[in-house]
């Protein structure tokens, strides 16, 4: 359980400390009979320095049990965002390893030739002195940029509460683990944005075509595949949401689980 809170905190293992007692659990066991992410399996090994042993890999399930209906345009009143917007929406925390600066420089190089996207990002308040430096950092970009009115920044907002206004969820971060937010975008049938991180690919699929690095021109690129295109949107989207449904369900994760006691 300790392993697999590290795991959680670091999905990408390189850099945590992993205790004598652990390396040493995993040097003698005859199988690794925990279960963890798939995603997580092979860093794993290669941190431990160990032989590869067999892995009963899990994956996550999504947790949403209700989905907000709340009219969008509704929604969209309450914070003072323009009923016909195209609502671009990236829920993370402004952390260092977000990208939100990203995702902000993509819209900015969108707004003169699609007059109609609005950003919103939303995420609780930062925690070190770095991220507010880099956090103020934004605001000061978003403010000098005279695009003031087409971005806005929520803190401490259930996503559940917007989630329902937004066109296209956006994930941009240096490394994930499987990350919630993107199965809440799956379950609101969303199409979607983010890096190729090992979670991201499990959850969307191998051959999922808009995955993007954290590069100003390759978000841009992705994003106008979709603004101007809602079949695109709408198909994306309830696809995202089956493959959720199918994959990642209490039910499957359960059926999953006894196959793997009982083995």
């Amino acid at each position: 359980e300790i392993l697999a809170d590290k795991i959680r905190r670091n999905p990408k293992i390189k850099g945590v400390k992993i205790g004598k007692i652990e390396k040493k659990i995993f040097q003698f066991a005859d199988d690794l009979t925990g279960i963890i992410e798939t995603s997580c399996f092979e860093e794993l090994m290669k941190e431990l320095q160990l032989q590869k042993k067999t892995p009963y890999s899990l994956a996550n399930f999504s947790t949403i049990e209700n989905i907000n209906r709340a009219n969008k345009e509704d929604v969209k009143r309450e914070y003072s965002i323009p009923k016909d917007a195209l609502v671009i929406g990236m829920i993370a925390h402004f952390r260092a390893e977000k990208h939100q600066r990203v995702l902000v420089e993509a819209c900015f190089s969108l707004f003169k030739s699609n007059a109609k996207i609005h950003l919103v990002l939303v995420g609780n308040d930062y925690s070190t002195n770095e991220e507010e430096s880099e956090f103020k950092s934004i605001v000061a970009m978003i403010k000098a940029s005279k695009h003031e009115d087409r971005i806005t920044i929520l803190h401490n907002t259930n996503s559940q509460d917007v989630l329902s206004m937004f066109d296209l969820g956006v994930l941009l971060s240096a490394n994930e683990g499987m990350p919630n937010v993107i199965m809440e975008y799956m379950a609101y049938a969303l199409p979607i944005i983010t890096n190729p991180h090992a979670g991201c690919t499990e959850l969307l699929g191998e051959d999922y075509e808009y995955f993007a690095q954290s590069k100003t021109h390759e978000v841009a690129e992705r994003i106008s595949q979709f603004i101007n295109n809602l079949d695109l949107r709408s198909t994306v989207g309830q696809k995202n949401e089956k493959r959720l449904d199918e994959r990642f369900s209490i039910d499957r994760y359960i059926t999953n689980l006894e196959a793997i006691l009982n083995s």
